[in-house]
């Protein structure tokens, strides 16, 4: 179980290592030559583990802010929310926010995935407007 959250599906000829290091966990997917394809990381925070670090001004890290990724790399391409139901009630700022404006209806959660596809082939996964997953592939 404490693998799924790096779980990536891999194509023919593709091999994924994953590595617990406390609450942390990573995964790298590798072709047949040895090159990674992908990086994945989960955990609630973790300081080692950033993106762009060719580019100082522009890295996430988990843990950082909602704000924070829309600061370093501007409105996704894609914002994918997730909701779910369980026993038992909501909690306090908890579950989903409908909003409703002249006859246009949008409902909000605080989980979510931001999808940058186009231009830096990356993505990430929020808990509660928080950083828990980044998702990077060739």
């Amino acid at each position: 179980m404490w693998a799924l959250p790096v779980w990536v599906t891999l194509r023919a000829h593709e091999v994924e290592w994953i590595y617990q290091q406390g609450p942390i966990v990573l995964g790298f997917v590798l072709d047949r030559d040895g090159f990674v394809r992908v990086i994945a990381v989960a955990a609630e925070k973790c300081d080692y583990a950033r993106t762009a670090l060719w580019a100082p001004h522009r890295y996430v890290k988990l843990g950082d802010s909602y704000k924070r990724v829309l600061y370093r790399y501007g409105w996704p391409d894609e914002q994918i929310g997730f909701s779910w139901s369980s026993p038992g009630g909501a909690s306090v700022g908890g579950g989903l926010v409908s909003v409703s404006f002249n006859q246009t209806s949008r409902t909000y959660t605080r989980d979510m995935m931001l999808r940058y596809e186009e231009d830096n082939n990356i993505a990430f996964t929020l808990h509660d407007m928080v950083v828990t997953r980044i998702h990077i592939w060739e």
